[in-house]
């Protein structure tokens, strides 16, 4: 009767709430570091319980939209252009199951544009070129950091500033840092405006720019602090924990290795590095083997770091970092096999993590205990040369 019609009702909105959407953006055509798969955005949703994922469909999204955004319930996308051609930005409305495109595609003013964030506030949109010139001449291919306007429809604005990485880069690693590759664009909320914390694998350094409004109610960025890493090392991507008091920690690529900073709040920028701590196993390099870094994220509560190893010709691995409140420095607490290949991005859904395997066609999802600790729920599901996941709304 009644009752038994409500207790199914009451169920099915039960089993509905427990669970959440993600969205996970791929490579779509061979490039020299990967044999692109995908055919753009893919939308899954993600039992909070068990970790099973299911598969809602897809969005086009142009060529290889390898980074994505989500926030107030849209999806911003770059795709990574090959050569000098210039990537993209994006902009998807969510609508159910449907990612609904608004607003006018707009260039992402570099090649190569390898990440994309949204500022806390939800008022500005940055990108990083990975690619650029090929000699000083060429300043408007220059690697660089481009920051738009978003509408109050959230589509996507006026572009706003432009900040150029200059030649050479440190050439330590030659094959890697002949040239800038900023990898990462990252926003800081500070007093009265916006830090953007730039790490630049082929210069070994991290950028701190201000974006700031003049007199007259016009935004500009401008550089406030240049920090170096280690020769080599090759910083990827970063993450803040704790906006009061911010650490910032930085994953090498080159160097598997992650650097822990004080963001200094008064003068407003990154200072020098008072840690480093290598990102592999024990006894990893004795076994001959090889690995580069991808991905960093911090437990929402800063207890945990997380950074995954793509280690070569084989399964990734995922460092999980205890990290001490008062002083922020991080001790390695445990390894976990990622169950494919070159990890590439990890999404933080709630108590789940869902790893995006980009050689192995795969997406593998793990429990995050209480304590920060991983748990593999056994669960795996297809997805074509993913590269990053990010929770929806």
């Amino acid at each position: 009767g009644i009752c038994t019609f409500l207790g199914s009702r009451i169920a099915l909105c039960e089993k509905i709430e427990n669970k959440k959407k993600f969205v996970v953006g791929t490579y779509t055509e061979k490039l020299g570091h990967v044999d692109g798969k995908g055919r753009g955005l893919y939308q899954y949703t993600l039992d909070m319980e068990t970790g099973e994922m299911n598969y809602e469909g897809t969005t086009p999204a142009g060529d290889n939209p390898s980074y994505i955004c989500a926030c107030n319930g849209m999806v911003y996308a770059v795709t990574e252009s090959s050569g000098l051609d210039h990537g993209t930005l994006r902009a998807f409305q969510v609508d159910g199951s449907n990612l609904i495109p608004k607003g006018s595609v707009k260039s992402a003013m570099g090649p190569a544009t390898a990440y994309v964030a949204v500022s806390d506030d939800g008022k500005f949109i940055a990108l990083a070129n990975y690619n650029g010139a090929e000699s000083e001449n060429a300043a408007e291919n220059s690697q660089s950091i481009a920051i738009y306007a978003l509408n109050a429809d959230k589509t996507i604005g006026d572009l706003v500033s432009m900040s150029m990485h200059r030649l050479p880069g440190s050439k330590v690693v030659t094959s890697r840092q002949g040239e800038p590759h900023p990898h990462m664009a990252r926003f800081l909320t500070i007093d009265g405006g916006y830090a953007i914390l730039v790490p630049d694998l082929g210069k070994d350094k991290i950028f701190t720019y201000i974006l700031s409004a003049d007199s007259s109610g016009k935004h500009a960025s401008a550089l406030k602090g240049v920090v170096d890493v280690k020769e080599g090392a090759g910083p990827r991507h970063l993450e803040v924990v704790d906006a009061a008091n911010p650490f910032v920690y930085v994953v090498n690529e080159l160097s598997s290795t992650v650097d822990v900073h004080k963001f200094n709040v008064d003068k407003k920028y990154i200072g020098p590095r008072v840690q480093s701590v290598t990102t592999l196993p024990p006894g990893f390099e004795a076994e001959g083997k090889t690995s580069t870094c991808a991905a960093i994220k911090a437990h929402p509560t800063g207890q945990c770091i997380y950074v995954t190893n793509r280690v070569v010709n084989d399964e990734g691995v995922i460092a999980v970092f205890e990290r001490d409140d008062k002083t922020g420095l991080l001790r390695a607490r445990s390894y976990h096999r990622t169950g494919g290949e070159c990890p590439r991005d990890i999404a933080l859904i709630g108590n789940k993590m869902v790893v995006c395997n980009q050689d192995s066609d795969s997406l593998v999802s793990f429990h995050i205990l209480e304590d920060g600790e991983l748990k593999p729920t056994g669960k795996r599901t297809q997805c074509p040369s993913p590269c990053v996941g990010t929770a929806l709304d």
